[in-house]
């Protein structure tokens, strides 16, 4: 089993998100964060294998708490998201800060948020 921490400040994206990753019978969310205190406590807690991170985290800016997750608890982070994940100046913020890359959110989820 792949564990997985999905970050995400809306409890729409986060279920669709769960959803989606465990209709692989090898991946398991083992938990959800709502922005930067949880995630970062939570990465150091659950030690997942990989972290889906949004964009926008409410106050906190997802790809900050990427860069801060990298330089703390280096952890495979994809970065998820509603806007264009072809964006040259988000691909390139998101991977400056460590990410692998950015994908787009599930449509059930972008459509909610």
């Amino acid at each position: 089993m792949i564990p997985v921490l999905v970050v995400d400040d809306s409890a729409t994206c986060r279920l669709a998100l769960r959803h989606v990753l465990e209709s692989n019978s090898e991946i398991r969310v083992v938990g959800e964060a709502t922005g930067r205190a949880s995630a970062l406590e939570l990465v150091g807690a659950l030690r997942p294998q990989i972290v889906t991170m949004d964009v926008q985290l409410g106050d906190d800016d997802g790809i900050e708490v990427t860069a801060e997750i990298m330089s703390t608890k280096p952890t495979p982070i994809l970065i998820v998201t509603g806007v264009d994940p072809h964006d040259p100046d988000l691909v390139f913020r998101a991977m400056g800060a460590g990410a692998l890359d950015v994908s787009p959110k599930p449509p059930a989820a972008s459509a909610g948020d």
